[in-house]
């Protein structure tokens, strides 16, 4: 996990946007990382970065500076995509795949092209 400045931190805590944003761009690649491999999906794995960041700009000031900030960021995202993942769960279970429903109700494969145009 890459190592953030503390005085980074503590500039991002008091509210200095370009402080934040540098801290999301030396980890918002790992965030993604884990929040990807959790999730196994691109789309779950952006909403889960984007909740990971919320919650450490909500969190920054109470940041005990004892417990490294990687290993702190490291555990907000695997809570985070942890908590998204068995949340969605339900949801992904109810998805259908257009293309094995329309394939097993005889439809012809023109049909199926013309249907994935639309899409």
């Amino acid at each position: 996990m890459r190592d953030v400045p503390l005085e980074l931190i503590q500039k991002a805590a008091e509210g200095d946007i370009a402080a934040f944003e540098e801290i999301y761009r030396l980890m918002s690649g790992i965030v993604y990382a884990v929040s990807y491999r959790i999730t196994n999906s691109r789309m779950d794995a952006q909403e889960v970065t984007q909740d990971v960041f919320l919650k450490i700009h909500r969190s920054l000031a109470g940041y005990r500076q004892e417990s490294g900030f990687g290993g702190w960021v490291y555990r907000i995202t695997v809570n985070t995509a942890i908590n998204y993942y068995n949340r969605n769960k339900r949801k992904r279970k109810h998805e259908y795949n257009v293309e094995e429903i329309v394939e097993t109700a005889g439809a012809d494969a023109e049909a199926l092209s013309a249907l994935e145009k639309e899409e």
